[in-house]
């Protein structure tokens, strides 16, 4: 698990810019950013290089923010 954690950690501003670009929202793309960060924590399979993880964790955050879209309506 601290390799997730550390790989996620170590990119988390690019993260955080990611979903800011797309939701246009500072606080909004942090709020999403960390509930993404806790289903990565508590998901039963993580990957295993910090490569792998980061392709992982941004999908996870792209479903997040289109979860934010459709919630707007």
């Amino acid at each position: 698990m601290a390799n997730v954690e550390g790989a996620i950690l170590k990119n988390l501003q690019t993260f955080v810019a990611f979903a800011r670009k797309r939701l246009g929202d500072h606080h909004l793309a942090e709020d999403v950013v960390q509930d993404s960060l806790l289903k990565a924590i508590a998901a039963d399979r993580q990957p295993k290089t910090d490569e792998e993880t980061t392709a992982w964790f941004y999908r996870i955050l792209r479903r997040a923010i289109i979860d934010v879209y459709r919630k707007q309506g």
